[in-house]
């Protein structure tokens, strides 16, 4: 029993640990693309890391919400999630960090980050439509009352 306790444990830190790595990595990524853009641009400091690092955390983290069992409807699932992924990307990457100057460039960012975040999960839900629609039709069709399959 105790022995299970610890590798649902050390299951969800390692999981855990591997999703940061795939979004800091993705985050780097993309702001070492936008950095390159514009040769003046400071952003992609050293320092800065520590952001993309806890903002790839708290993502992490936040991925959970998507699998809890108690919440019945994928669309709350899915608005959950956003709340608190636009909150965390709004408060350490434009508050903490210090990316934006005024209420106007975060709010325009979160606009962007909403469109992004849109974008994926509308992508996520086509695919996953199809593949509950190619399961339903690979399924034999059982007749619940005379027990025949047809």
């Amino acid at each position: 029993m105790i022995m299970e306790k610890r590798n649902k444990v050390f299951d969800f830190i390692l999981l855990t640990l591997r999703k940061t790595g795939l979004y800091f990595m993705i985050f780097t990524m993309l702001i070492a693309l936008l950095a390159s853009l514009d040769e003046g641009n400071q952003f992609f400091a050293v320092s800065y890391f520590k952001f993309i690092l806890l903002t790839a955390f708290m993502f992490a983290l936040e991925s959970y919400v998507l699998s809890i069992e108690k919440i019945k409807t994928y669309i709350l699932k899915v608005v959950i999630h956003y709340i608190l992924s636009v909150s965390t990307f709004v408060l350490v990457m434009c508050t903490w960090a210090k990316t934006t100057t005024n209420g106007k460039q975060t709010f325009i960012l979160a606009i962007i980050y909403t469109a992004v975040y849109a974008l994926i999960f509308g992508i996520k839900a086509i695919i996953m439509a199809v593949g509950k629609k190619k399961k339903s039709e690979d399924q034999e069709y059982k007749n619940q009352f005379s027990g025949k399959t047809e």
